[in-house]
């Protein structure tokens, strides 16, 4: 699995920028909900926070043509220094004010719009379309392994809950992420097109991308996504309420039960590789969601009775997620031309967060609503297995072939 770190100097620069960027952004956006939670005691008010920080990507499509038009290095390299600012802002002059935390969620957010895309559509150009997999695979691992250290030392300076140590470290990671991107080799400095970008080549370009959404395969799994947007922010809101009705006020128990998806996530993610070269993609995706929402089930059951087999189901929970989406992101990459990943990529991400804030929304209400908790997780875990059979419902989903012989799909749609 290493050995593309030790033949590719352009991923190995590209691997510790994206990791120093993304475990801020994971960290920040896990412990903001939790520190709005202890401070507020209020799940509209973590909903709320949900919805605003997904709010900024629901227009993602729009930037979908420039991702694809312009440099994608520049664009992370802006990205990253616009993030260290909004984070910076927050580190000079700490808050609790509800309002302005959620007017500088919404800037981070918003300025890190560009990353997504921008990092979808650069890995290809810098790794063969058969080593795709195993850099999905290696970036994953990378990013949980450096956020599950970090979580460890959190865990062990403050119990999880020092809200200012948070952001001076999410800023300094931004900010060496920012630093590192001026390593990332520039490989389309000569490619860029020079041509003007009128408003008409634009609108030409935004549907361009569009029109790859009516191709069946993608719109199931389009639809499959935002369904499962929706239940993942809405339990994500009420995670911190669901571990005080099971377990008590303990921003350490929030933490514990936050590593071990991590570390999960580590076991999927380095696994994701030989699961994509052993069976069909249909099989880990349904599969997948199967064991995903069974394995929810038996956590929620065992949370009150014994924390730390609940820990273990949590861990192995965090595997088979992991593994199963490395593979999915893995597709999409190897599914589709280079040129319009960009544009596909900003179109998820405004799906997926429109999914998102109606989910947060929602699980800001039920929340205050709902009598125990534990039935809105249950609920969540349901959702696993409806989409295990709306997969498995599809003929499309079900002749999908290994992810190894899944690349002549894209070279052929290219070609159309």
């Amino acid at each position: 699995m290493l050995d593309i770190l030790k033949r590719n100097k352009s991923f190995r620069n590209f691997l510790l920028h994206q990791t120093f960027v993304l475990v801020a952004q994971g960290v920040f956006s896990i412990f903001v909900l939790w520190a709005i939670h202890a401070q507020h005691q209020n799940s509209f008010y973590t909903g709320l926070a949900g919805a605003v920080m997904l709010l900024p990507s629901a227009g993602s499509f729009l930037i979908g043509p420039f991702v694809d038009r312009y440099n994608k290095v520049a664009l992370m390299r802006l990205s990253a220094l616009l993030q260290t600012l909004a984070i910076g802002v927050l580190v000079l002059f700490p808050t609790s004010n509800i309002w302005l935390v959620l007017v500088m969620l919404f800037l981070f957010r918003a300025f890190a719009m560009l990353e997504s895309p921008a990092f979808t559509a650069y890995l290809p150009k810098i790794v063969p379309a058969d080593d795709l997999l195993e850099a999905n695979s290696l970036t994953q691992t990378f990013v949980i392994s450096v956020g599950l250290v970090l979580g460890i030392f959190l865990f062990r300076a403050q119990d999880g809950t020092g809200v200012e140590l948070i952001n001076r470290i999410v800023f300094h990671f931004l900010l060496i992420g920012f630093l590192l991107s001026f390593k990332l080799t520039n490989v389309e400095k000569d490619e860029i097109k020079q041509e003007k970008a009128d408003i008409q080549t634009y609108l030409r370009e935004l549907k361009s991308g569009v029109t790859y959404l009516k191709e069946g395969l993608l719109l199931q799994f389009m639809l499959m996504y935002a369904f499962y947007h929706i239940f993942l922010e809405l339990m994500k809101t009420n995670f911190p309420l669901f571990i005080e009705e099971n377990i008590g006020p303990y921003g350490s128990a929030f933490l514990l039960l936050t590593l071990s998806a991590l570390v999960g996530g580590i076991l999927g993610a380095t696994y994701a590789r030989k699961m994509g070269e052993r069976f069909k993609l249909s099989t880990i995706l349904i599969s997948g969601f199967i064991l995903a929402g069974l394995i929810r089930l038996v956590f929620i059951f065992m949370i009150g009775e014994n924390f730390w087999l609940a820990w273990s189901i949590r861990f192995i929970y965090g595997a088979i997620a992991s593994g199963t989406f490395v593979c999915l992101s893995s597709f999409f990459q190897k599914y589709l031309p280079t040129q319009v990943l960009g544009r596909i990529a900003t179109l998820k991400l405004s799906l997926f967060a429109l999914a998102g804030v109606l989910g947060a929304f929602l699980g800001g209400i039920a929340g205050e609503l709902v009598g125990h908790i534990n039935y809105l997780f249950v609920f969540h875990a349901i959702t696993y297995l409806l989409l295990a059979l709306f997969l498995f419902s599809s003929g499309k989903v079900r002749s999908l072939p290994k992810l190894k012989d899944l690349s002549t799909i894209g070279e052929e749609r290219e070609n159309d």
